[in-house]
């Protein structure tokens, strides 16, 4: 196989895609003998933690050998833009919209 797809196409963290979700794929593209793992991503980003995992798990398999390209297809937002920055190659659709900002957190009781 030489691609592999992952989609990134929720929300990032519990109630979504999870780290773990993407080190399955990631382990099935190793498996399936992938040269290249494609991630497409349409998210409006999430759990910050979650996706700085997503981010290290992306970067463990370019120290691998395999090829990460990033494709953004529609919103890239919060720790999903980090995530897209993961990529060899970053792959944006002329229509996908992007938004950084800097992580911030709460906390109630």
């Amino acid at each position: 196989m030489e691609i592999y797809n992952i989609l990134i196409s929720d929300e990032i963290g519990r109630n979504g895609i999870t780290a773990k979700y993407v080190r399955s794929e990631i382990a099935k593209a190793k498996e399936a003998g992938a040269k290249e793992i494609r991630v497409v991503i349409n998210s409006p980003g999430g759990e910050v933690y979650e996706g700085y995992d997503i981010f290290n798990s992306l970067q463990s398999v370019k120290a691998s050998g395999i090829k990460v390209t990033t494709h953004v297809t529609g919103q890239c937002a919060s720790i999903a833009t980090l995530v897209a920055c993961a990529g060899d190659e970053i792959i944006s659709s002329p229509v996908s919209q992007w938004m950084f900002h800097e992580p911030s957190g709460g906390v109630q009781g």
